[in-house]
This record gives C-alpha cells, sequence and structure tokens, in this order.
C-alpha cells in the first residue's frame, strides 16, 4: 500500500533533487537533498551524507516530510546551486525561481516579494522553521538548502507573508570527515576565502561542522562594494538510538555600500498619472559610488539553536526547538530625488539608526506519529509554540538637502559626474525613541487521512494569540486571536503523481507607512489573506519531471495614495499560474525551463486612482530557461547557461509610470580534477554575461534600485 508510511524506491531518492527542483523550476543540480542521499545529478561530485537524519522540508505544522507528502508548492535550492551561482545571500540563489522578485531598501539587505506580495522581514525568514531576528542576510556559507514555501502560511508558522515563507535548512556534521577551502576573485574587485570542515567522533555519537569565511568587494568606493566575516558551528549529540541533540551557533557581520534608490524628476509631465509620460533616472557608471563612501549600511548577527528530537517508538516522534535570534543594525539609507536628465539631484537625503537593536526567542514543540482508525490511516502532528520579538529603536538621524543644505553637502551632487561629499557630523548618537515588543503563542494540529491508495483528506489548524506593543513611538497596542484553519484534497493516481486542491488562510504583522509618507513609519491592523491553490508534482520517468501550480489569493490592501497618504483600503487579489519542467535530455545533458504568469491588482478600493491597478513592483511574466552538459569526453568538464527574464513592472499604486523588463544571460564552466591527490574544482562563471542595464526592483512608491553590472568569478575548492 502506497500510502501507508511509503517508503520512496531507491529511483525515487535518486531522482529527489530533480523532483524538489521541478516542483517550481529550480536546477537539475540545484538539489533537495533526501535523508541519507546527498548527490547531484549531473557531476561526478559527491557531498558526505549527514551523520543524522537530516535535510527534510521543515513545513512547519505540517512537521519534516517529503515534498510529495506536502500539498503546497515549495521550491528547493542545494547546496551545489549555491556554489555554482557563487550565491553568497538567497537574493542570488533565488533570482531565477519565477515566485520571487526582488524588492529592497538600497544596499542594506536584500528583500522580496514572494507571489507579488512584499515579504514582511519579522516572520517571513526562518531557519529550520523558527524564526530569526529581521533586517540581515544569513550567510549562504552556513545553509545546506533554501526552501521557498509559497502561498500564506498562517497554519504552518503563525502570522507570516501572504506570499510564502524563505526557510533555511543548516548545514550538518557528516557521516565522513572532510574539509574544503574555497578561494575565489571577481572581476568587480572581489576576494573571497571560506572554509568548510567536518568530523564525527566516539564512533559517530558525536559530530561538529564548522564554516567559516571573510569577503570584500572593492574598497567603499565603488556602487555595490562591500566586506562581509562569518563563522558558524553545528553539532551533532547522539543521546542514545532514540534521542539526538542538534545545537547551532553562529556569528555574522557586514558593512555594505548604502546604494540609493533613485527617483527620477516627474514634475515636466503633463497627467502625472500618465505611464506613457513616466520619465527614468539618466544612465549612469555602475562602477561610481552613488552615496558618500563613508556611510555605509552595517550589521552584526548573533544566533543559538537546540534541537532535541526523541523517538518514543517507531509510529511516533517527539521534537523540541528553542533559538535565540540577535540583531545589531547601524542602518544608512540614501535617497535621491528629482534627478534631471544631465543627472544633476534635485534633492537627496542620509535616514539612518544607530544602536538599533532587534532580538527574537522561539521555541516550539510537537509531536508527529501513525495510527489507524478502522480503515482509515493517520498521519498526525500536534503542537504548540511561542515567539517573543523586541526592537530597541533610537530616533533615527536624518538629513536633508534644505534649510542651508545643499545637495552637494550629503550626496554626490550628480549621478552621471558624482563627486564625494565630505564626512557629515550627525553628532552624538540619539536617545532611545521606543522600545516594542511582540508576543506570539500558538497551538496546532494536523492530520493528513488516507482514505485508500489514491484519495487523501488534510485537516489542519492553528490558534493564535498575537500582542503587539508600541510598534512605533506611537502607535496603539494590537491585540489578536484568530484561528486559521488549513484543509487539502490530494489525489495520487500512480506513485510518481500527486495532485492537491488546497485552502489556507493567513494573518501577518501590519504594514508600515514610508519613510517619505504624510504618516510616515505608522503601522496598520494585523492584516488578513487566503488562498486557494491547485498543484501537480509528477515524475513521468526517471528523465521528466514537472510542476504545475494554480492559485488564488486575497489580502487586505495598504498603499500611497496620491496625497501621499498610508492608507488600508481594497485589497489585493492576486492569480497565476506556475509551470516547470526539467529534462534529461541524454546523459550528460540536463533542461530546465520555469514560467510564471501573475494577475495582481488593487480591488474594492473608494481611491479610483488605484482601482483595478497593478500591484507596484509586480511582472506579469517571469520565466527562466537554463541547460547544462557534462562532456563524456573529458571526466570533470562542464558547462551550463541560464537565461532569465521578468517583465515590466509598475512603479506605484496608480501604475503612473513602468519599469522595463529585460532579460539577463549568465553561464560558466567547472571542472573537477586533481592537484596531487587533493580533488580540486575549478569554476569560471558570469552573471549579467551581456552587461545589462536594467532596474532589479520598485520600492517605496517608485524608488528604482539599479542592477549591478557584468561580474565575472574565478574560482577554486580544494577538498581535503
Amino acid at each position: 500500500m502506497k500510502a501507508h508510511g511509503r517508503v520512496a524506491p531507491v529511483w525515487r531518492k535518486t531522482l529527489l533533487a530533480g523532483l524538489v527542483s521541478s516542483i517550481l523550476g529550480s536546477p537539475a543540480y540545484a538539489q533537495n537533498n533526501s535523508q541519507n542521499d546527498v548527490m547531484e545529478l549531473d557531476t561526478v561530485t559527491v557531498t558526505a551524507p549527514p551523520l543524522n537524519k537530516a535535510f527534510e522540508v521543515n513545513a512547519g505544522a505540517f512537521g519534516a516530510k517529503d515534498t510529495m507528502e506536502v500539498p503546497l508548492a515549495i521550491q528547493s535550492y542545494g547546496a551545489q546551486a549555491i556554489a555554482d551561482t557563487s550565491a553568497r545571500t538567497v537574493r542570488d540563489v533565488l533570482a531565477i525561481d519565477p515566485s520571487v522578485l526582488t524588492s529592497n531598501y538600497g544596499g542594506g539587505f536584500d528583500n522580496f516579494r514572494l507571489r507579488g506580495f512584499a515579504m514582511d522581514n519579522f516572520n517571513t525568514i526562518r531557519r529550520d522553521g523558527m524564526a530569526l531576528a529581521p533586517h540581515y542576510d544569513v550567510p549562504l556559507e552556513l545553509v545546506e538548502r533554501v526552501d521557498v514555501l509559497k502561498g500564506p502560511s498562517g497554519f504552518l508558522y503563525g502570522f507570516n507573508s501572504p506570499g510564502g515563507t524563505i526557510n533555511y535548512i543548516p548545514k550538518r556534521p557528516t557521516r565522513d570527515p572532510f574539509t574544503n577551502l574555497t578561494l575565489q576573485g571577481t572581476s568587480l574587485q572581489g576576494r573571497y576565502i571560506a572554509v568548510d570542515t567536518s568530523n564525527s567522533l566516539a564512533d559517530g555519537a558525536v559530530g561538529y561542522r564548522l564554516n567559516a569565511g571573510y569577503e570584500k568587494i572593492g574598497n567603499f568606493n565603488h556602487f555595490g562594494d562591500l566586506e562581509r566575516k562569518f563563522v558558524g558551528l553545528a553539532t551533532d549529540f547522539r543521546i542514545s538510538d532514540r534521542a539526538l541533540l542538534q545545537l547551532n551557533a553562529d556569528w555574522s557581520w557586514k558593512s555594505a555600500m548604502s546604494d540609493p534608490l533613485l527617483r527620477a524628476d516627474q514634475s515636466g509631465r503633463a497627467d502625472p498619472l500618465d505611464p506613457s509620460s513616466y520619465v527614468l533616472p539618466p544612465k549612469f557608471n555602475r562602477r561610481d559610488a552613488l552615496s558618500p563612501s563613508w556611510y555605509r549600511h552595517k550589521t552584526e548577527a548573533y544566533n543559538l539553536e537546540a534541537k532535541f528530537d526523541y523517538t518514543l517508538n517507531d509510529n511516533w516522534t517527539s521534537v523540541t526547538q528553542a533559538n535565540f535570534s540577535q540583531v545589531k543594525r547601524h542602518g544608512g539609507y540614501v535617497d535621491l530625488f528629482d534627478i534631471q536628465p544631465n543627472g544633476d539631484i534635485g534633492y537627496g537625503d542620509l535616514y539612518q539608526s544607530r544602536g538599533e537593536v532587534f532580538t527574537t526567542w522561539s521555541m516550539q514543540s510537537y509531536l508527529a506519529g501513525k495510527f489507524t482508525t478502522g480503515s482509515l490511516y493517520h498521519d498526525l502532528f500536534v503542537g504548540a509554540s511561542y515567539r517573543q520579538f523586541r526592537d530597541k529603536s533610537p530616533y533615527w538621524d536624518f538629513v536633508e538637502s534644505a534649510n542651508g543644505i545643499s545637495v552637494g553637502d550629503i550626496s554626490v551632487g550628480n549621478i552621471r559626474n558624482p563627486v564625494q561629499p565630505a564626512r557629515w557630523d550627525f553628532g552624538p548618537e540619539q536617545e532611545i525613541d521606543f522600545k516594542s515588543s511582540i508576543k506570539e503563542s500558538s497551538l496546532f494540529a494536523s492530520d493528513l487521512i488516507t482514505l485508500n491508495d489514491q484519495f487523501q483528506v488534510l485537516l489542519g489548524g492553528r490558534y493564535i494569540w498575537y500582542k503587539a506593543r508600541n510598534l512605533s513611538a506611537d502607535a496603539l497596542p494590537q491585540d489578536k486571536n484568530v484561528f486559521v484553519p488549513t484543509g487539502a484534497l490530494i489525489y495520487r493516481p500512480n506513485d510518481n503523481v500527486m495532485t492537491y486542491f488546497s485552502y489556507s488562510r493567513g494573518f501577518e504583522k501590519g504594514d508600515y507607512a514610508p519613510y517619505n509618507a504624510n504618516n510616515a513609519n505608522q503601522p496598520t491592523n494585523a492584516i488578513e489573506s487566503q488562498q486557494y491553490e491547485i498543484g501537480l508534482k509528477a515524475d513521468i520517468n526517471q528523465n521528466i519531471n514537472l510542476g504545475v501550480a494554480l492559485f488564488d489569493i486575497k489580502r487586505d490592501a495598504s498603499y500611497l495614495n496620491t496625497a501621499n497618504d498610508f492608507v488600508s483600503n481594497g485589497r489585493f487579489h492576486h492569480r497565476g499560474i506556475e509551470f516547470n519542467a526539467t529534462a534529461r535530455v541524454t546523459s550528460g545533458l540536463t533542461v530546465l525551463g520555469n514560467v510564471s504568469y501573475l494577475d495582481a491588482k488593487l480591488e474594492d478600493v473608494t481611491d479610483a486612482t488605484t482601482l483595478g491597478k497593478r500591484s507596484e513592483g509586480v511582472p506579469r511574466w517571469k520565466g527562466a530557461l537554463g541547460a547544462r552538459y557534462a562532456f563524456a569526453q573529458v571526466p570533470g568538464l562542464s558547462v551550463d547557461t541560464m537565461l532569465s527574464y521578468v517583465g515590466s513592472r509598475p512603479v506605484d499604486a496608480q501604475n503612473s509610470g513602468f519599469i522595463p523588463s529585460y532579460t539577463l544571460w549568465d553561464a560558466g564552466v567547472s571542472y573537477e580534477t586533481k592537484l596531487g591527490n587533493t580533488p580540486t574544482t575549478f569554476r569560471l562563471h558570469a552573471k549579467n554575461l551581456t552587461d545589462k542595464y536594467y532596474y532589479a526592483g520598485v520600492y517605496y512608491s517608485g524608488g528604482l534600485e539599479v542592477s549591478r553590472g557584468r561580474e565575472v568569478f574565478l574560482s577554486a575548492k580544494f577538498s581535503f
């Protein structure tokens, strides 16, 4: 009986990487690692298997499961994809995901839209299912795999974004000892060194894995320059055959150029809402610094995690997790307004926090088991969770070019011919403005009921107690007690195909008004969302995998109106389809493709300028097409290429303008060999090979994020 605790056959396990890649279109070599098989389809490299059972998808209130057991669209990107793309933050590896769009504030840290919805930094980012402190980039060197769980996930994780969740699966100690040393240089004056080492002791009862590294790009005199350091330790303690304790600790530090968002002067337009008259900023040399070189965005993050797995018997397991996460931020933002065709900046400002501290404590405990009632088979999951968030926020420094302060005093003056300003003296650090807190407790349960060989029903729910205090200096208290249900009907015509129809409901922390709004930084009330989804996951055979998901999401809307007030009105209605396919054409050639179409608009609003308009920053089409070829005649040699496309996107809620579509070409070549007795991998690859000038994202009502230019990477990895 396939439904009663199915165990995937050997051929399924070796294809699991391709399957998860195919769910919504990551490369065939971007793998989801099964419990004991960590391998890639297209090269000879095999990573050491984990010391203990690991790398399952942590699907929150569904538990840790195989993706074929979960009625959600789940996209996974494994260690090989991270390495092949020289990914340093999650933005690098999610660039080709059809449901993910960059939506950054500037050069500080990654921010995204998932299925068109702006990410909630306080809840969307998870590590092994646990919340992290916000507003920093997790070093991908500490990560084995990135999972994107798509759609409202209130049942899975509590208050969260309606577009989905980004979940990091940390690297674990391995069964066999190894040490990898990676060196890399780039055409943009990047230099990088990292070490990844693992070993086990006492016949495998104890294991550790240590990662550490350093990177610097440029010398803070170019657009996009940065410096970062990190170190992380993961340990496994096999207390008994039934008990496993896992402990993690890491630290990371990053200092980055505060690259600005650009806004061209729109005052000459006869009709400011006519998109055909929208003015883009003039192009500039992307090697120039557009913000003061001494003005940085700095973060320092600490994380401590513990996880205790105890197997009660063959059918029941308990898991208890806890974490502490803290980020200290010296935030620095630059905004440039009214940029003229010749590059002159009409208005500029510097906006920074000094000494802001975000702290998160999380705990959850659950019991997972299997049992039968008559002819029905149950996969039951019950648990409780608690999360507490605190933000110690000082008064922000704000300096603008007005009242005797010239544009040249605080900005480069002209983006085409920039001149660095003198260092600005902000004076002593500001006093604390407010201390906010959020407490969230919940009870949750789910039951996956197998009716027969073909049909399953999933029923689940989470009851949440949510309390928020002092979300801004004068924000009112927020209390919300809600029940968040979910349900799905699953049909499996055979072992290789899963289809499902699901419903999910979500809540999330309120939106904050942008700093340039009349009601700047004020939060809205908690936001409700719901989604219906129809999906298909399939292994057609050992060489072809595909996935399809159709979804319909509705979410309470907030936006900046033409009076420059941030208002809560109407709802966002996002309907779309995501399709992918991965095919192993020959023993050496793997081809993949993905595409998404998203109809995203505002409904039921009283503001006629936004009614029926597309959601800010969201394209209708996004997709990618790639291939990898391994040469049988030259063992270890492979080439790969990727084309990615993003359609045009509206710059604001009124659709008063659009930023153009773009197509990027990335390509690379890898060679695995030995230097003496040392396995070595050389890789040469390029991002944005044609040096395309494009706008990567739009945020804060028309603030445009300019892309990086062409970058060539040369790396060598030595395995000991």
